[in-house]
């Protein structure tokens, strides 16, 4: 997938629709010699800059309203400035083609390719962490996302138990043994612990697989055995 421009309009509210189109008018007289033939052309682009400043104006601010004509206007002036700066991204692509550094200087946001998922590392800072909204004899665990890591990029963690420090073995067939519960957060409450010694391990996961497995934590538990 190549980089693409990224014009994000539905997300701007008025003024600063109004300071985009702006730094777009700056960016392409600047850089008249690269792009001489924009469609709209500077002049038109920036009268229609200027209408749709007029027309925010007169709307007004909150507690001091315009009319609702005044709206309907300016509504009017924004369908007009959204459609010219995405003919200047068009005419911006078709003169440069992947040229994201000439982009840039125009003022345009880079939309950059979807990455294919990588294998993830492991979780950071993993600890016990001990709270009086967790009743005894819980134990709640939490820890950092993998180093490096785009939150969105992490599906989810499981997290094992064992009542020694050796690793849960993986069982036939690829199963992972041991587990007691998933979660999408970097924190999990283990409400029905072993008595004595705890020995967890969390992982991360997403769609290529589980990541790399943490060292392991050892908490003591309060819960008294039977």
């Amino acid at each position: 997938m190549a980089h693409s421009i990224n014009l994000d309009l539905y997300n701007l509210n008025f003024v600063a629709l109004s300071a985009f189109a702006n730094t777009v008018h700056r960016g392409f007289v600047i850089n008249a010699t690269e792009y001489p033939d924009p469609k709209p052309m500077m002049p038109v682009f920036r009268n229609h800059i200027d209408m749709f400043q007029a027309a925010i104006a007169k709307w007004g601010v909150t507690g001091n309203r315009g009319s609702h004509k005044d709206y309907l206007q300016l509504l009017d002036e924004r369908k007009v400035i959204r459609n010219d700066l995405r003919q200047l991204s068009y005419y911006t692509r078709r003169t440069k083609p992947g040229d994201i550094e000439s982009w840039s200087k125009l003022g345009f946001k880079i939309k950059r390719p979807k990455s294919k998922p990588q294998p993830l590392p492991m979780v950071q800072d993993f600890h016990h962490f001990i709270s009086r909204s967790v009743p005894a004899p819980g134990i709640k665990l939490k820890w950092k996302k993998p180093l490096d890591t785009d939150r969105r990029a992490v599906k989810g963690y499981i997290i094992q138990r064992s009542n020694t420090s050796e690793y849960p073995s993986v069982l036939k067939g690829g199963i992972i043994a041991n587990i007691i519960g998933f979660t999408s957060s970097t924190s999990f409450i283990d409400n029905n612990p072993l008595a004595g010694e705890n020995w967890y391990w969390v992982a991360p996961f997403n769609s290529v697989g589980f990541g790399v497995t943490s060292e392991a934590l050892m908490v003591v538990s309060r819960k008294i055995k039977s």
